[in-house]
């Protein structure tokens, strides 16, 4: 009993911490309602730039311009969106980031100004919060291709592409790119998808195994500490795989012993609709 009041005691007086602490203001703005209403006002006042944008594609490269009109089509549709899906790779990157004010992250393709509130809401620093897209319909969107970035070795100590990676034409160079401006230590999260077509395929990135695009991690010195995975057989009978990724740039200049790259063994012939989850000691 003694030990129960003792514990007790310490539950009120110094309770245990969370990986990160947010904000009163930022905590009561996640709430369901509240994030739907002042998302929806945010996006609102940024709605009469979108038009304008939506129709400006100066793309000469034909892959990066049919994805410029896909993508467009998507927003011109979807003009307004309180979808909170790009928020689980904001929690993976949860526990580490507990000086996140002060450090620099990079969105790729948030499409609007939606994701960098998100990003706002999980700590980050207006003034550190950074993103690019093929158009932008808000001054903090920079207009840049995502396989031509310019910006400098060692920038960022994030990067973020919720469900970009389906479009990119050289996925081996673009994660070398990543890795380029990732900062030693610093993180990328994002997801990539299979899908085992049996008709026709829309983007040629989809039909990357998980296995394929991790190798690819390991030769640009991103190491693998999160990773989550499910199968299932769509509709039409494709096999479809999504993998979520987390993954952490190295210094391969030290000479490690104990450094192992954490790839997965992926089963493309398991149970579908199963879902894996595998963390190493060091999750992000």
């Amino acid at each position: 009993m003694l030990l129960f009041l003792r514990y007790l005691k310490k539950a009120f007086v110094n309770p245990e911490r969370t990986g990160y602490q947010y904000s009163l203001i930022r905590t009561f703005l996640l709430k369901p309602v509240i994030f739907d209403i002042t998302s929806l006002i945010i996006q609102l006042v940024s709605m009469s730039r979108q038009d304008k944008a939506l129709k400006n594609n100066s793309e000469e490269d034909g892959h990066f311009n049919r994805v410029f009109d896909y993508n467009a089509m998507v927003t011109d549709k979807h003009k307004i969106s309180t979808t909170r899906r790009p928020e689980e790779y904001f929690r993976v990157l949860g526990p580490c980031a507990k000086n996140r004010e002060n450090q620099k992250i990079l969105l790729i393709g948030p499409r609007n100004v939606f994701e960098l509130y998100l990003c706002w809401l999980y700590g980050f620093k207006w003034d550190n919060i950074f993103s690019i897209d093929l158009y932008s319909n808000h001054p903090k969107i920079q207009v840049m291709n995502m396989e031509e970035m310019t910006f400098p070795d060692e920038t960022f100590d994030y990067v973020l592409l919720s469900r970009v990676y389906a479009y990119a034409k050289d996925p081996k160079g673009f994660i070398a790119g990543i890795s380029r401006i990732l900062k030693t230590g610093g993180k990328v999260v994002f997801e990539a998808n299979y899908i085992d077509f049996k008709n026709s395929k829309e983007w040629s990135t989809d039909t990357i195994r998980g296995s394929e695009t991790m190798g690819y991690l390991a030769e640009s010195g991103l190491n693998i500490s999160y990773y989550r995975y499910y199968e299932k057989i769509d509709n039409s009978g494709n096999e479809q795989a999504s993998h979520s990724i987390g993954a952490t740039k190295i210094d391969k200049s030290k000479k490690n012993k104990d450094l192992v790259f954490f790839i997965p063994e992926l089963n493309s012939k398991s149970d579908h609709d199963e879902q894996h989850i595998v963390t190493s000691e060091n999750s992000i």
